[in-house]
């Protein structure tokens, strides 16, 4: 449903001679190692043509003009059972310092964080109506109906994610996985606990 396998390309999948244990919820993203994260894409994550299909519908919906767009890719709720979760005064100070004249296309799944960028800046921010929102500090907020139609929607909106030209990004899984699609954190910024790496400037 979400990706179409290649296995003409296995033998391209990059050799590893000692494979170091991953964990994205404490993984730097600049310390990833994308050729072979890259490698492994083509061969068994490669979008299928549902996700291709509901790229072109959303980028046409929501008139996103990739060249002009940061992505805020932020997770609330009980993501501080993983990590320290910043304020939204500090993600609103990290953004304003990247923004320029780009829109924001947000993507979280807490309601209060929504809520309070969108009433910060107005119409410059928009989120993909599709997307699932709640406040829930005890547990994730997940689909009850159409799973598999909201599993196309999040794909794709994680793949125009990995396309924008800023992604100011938080640490865990949801947020390695589009720079994994982008091949590099060049234009990120990402946050875990108190320190901002900071991979534009």
């Amino acid at each position: 449903v979400l990706y179409t396998k290649n296995f003409k390309k296995i033998d391209k999948i990059k050799r590893v001679d000692k494979f170091n244990i991953f964990c994205p919820t404490i993984t730097k993203h600049s310390d990833m190692d994308f050729e072979f994260f890259k490698s492994v894409e083509d061969v068994f994550f490669y979008p299928s043509n549902n996700v291709l299909v509901r790229v072109g519908e959303f980028l046409k919906k929501y008139n996103i003009d990739l060249n002009n767009t940061m992505a805020v890719l932020h997770r609330g709720n009980d993501k501080w059972k993983e990590a320290k979760i910043l304020s939204s005064d500090k993600w609103i100070e990290i953004i304003d310092s990247k923004l320029g004249n780009q829109r924001i296309l947000l993507q979280t799944d807490e309601k209060y964080f929504r809520d309070t960028l969108k009433e910060y800046y107005k119409d410059r921010c928009f989120t993909i109506d599709e997307m699932i929102f709640g406040n829930d500090k005890e547990n994730n907020i997940r689909p009850y109906f159409n799973k598999t139609q909201w599993a196309i929607d999040f794909e794709s909106v994680i793949r125009i994610i990995s396309k924008c030209n800023t992604v100011i990004n938080h640490t865990g899984n949801c947020a390695f996985v589009p720079i994994v699609y982008r091949g590099t954190t060049k234009g990120e910024v990402q946050l875990f606990n108190d320190e901002v790496y900071d991979f534009i400037t």
